[in-house]
């Protein structure tokens, strides 16, 4: 049994994507965040290939979250704690109960597709361990475990939000005897300088993220 977990919070203004409204528009910020979600629900669940869970923030789902993933996704709350705990928590989670691979994703890649999911866990499959999609930041935008790897304190000391996040893990796995793979990379969009890459990115594959190409196409935060 497969797993894939996305980690989401409830789009709202002043909550979400706060590096990037500091230099567009709160309301705008959370109206693109809302946007990947909505193409990463849409295009991510594959109900025949693994389940899909949404790890939601907050104590209970807000109403756009539970608009946004229907019927097909689960959701939980992530619980308490730092991103490493909260991580934890999901693998332990879903080894616990019974799923052989498990793959989490964030919300902020939303040119991640189910490709690349089923490459992760195609991977875990020929090759137990731990496979990452780094994203340029030094960070990752996609992380997955084979149940032969215990996930109890594997994030412990993982410096987040900085460029040494994704090596730290790397270096935690290895140091439990686990195989790494790194998979192609994916970006995270945190900043306003990401933003004209993603763009040209969709308009070239416009099927890739259509509402967030929607977004993008306004003037308003210019």
């Amino acid at each position: 049994m497969q797993r894939l977990v996305l980690f989401a919070k409830d789009p709202r203004a002043g909550r979400v994507k706060t590096r990037l409204a500091r230099d567009t528009d709160a309301a705008w910020a959370a109206r693109l965040y809302e946007a990947f979600l909505e193409d990463l629900a849409a295009a991510v669940v594959r109900p025949a290939s693994w389940e899909a869970v949404l790890a939601h923030g907050e104590a209970e789902a807000g109403h756009e979250l539970s608009r946004l993933f229907g019927p097909r996704w689960t959701l939980r709350p992530q619980g308490a704690g730092d991103l490493g705990e909260r991580l934890e928590r999901a693998f332990c989670a879903a080894r616990d109960e019974g799923m052989s691979r498990t793959v989490v994703i964030g919300s902020d890649a939303p040119t991640l597709t189910p490709d690349d999911i089923e490459r992760a866990f195609q991977r875990l499959a020929v090759e137990p361990g731990v496979v990452f999609s780094p994203s340029p930041d030094g960070g990752y935008a996609l992380i997955g475990l084979s149940r032969n790897v215990n996930p109890r304190g594997l994030f412990d000391g993982v410096r987040w939000s900085t460029c040494d996040a994704l090596a730290d893990t790397e270096g935690a796995a290895l140091a439990r005897g686990a195989r790494v793979e790194r998979l192609p990379p994916v970006p995270d969009i945190d900043t306003r300088d990401d933003l004209a890459p993603l763009r040209q990115r969709l308009e070239a594959e416009r099927s890739l993220a259509p509402r967030t190409l929607e977004v993008l196409r306004e003037e308003t935060w210019r």
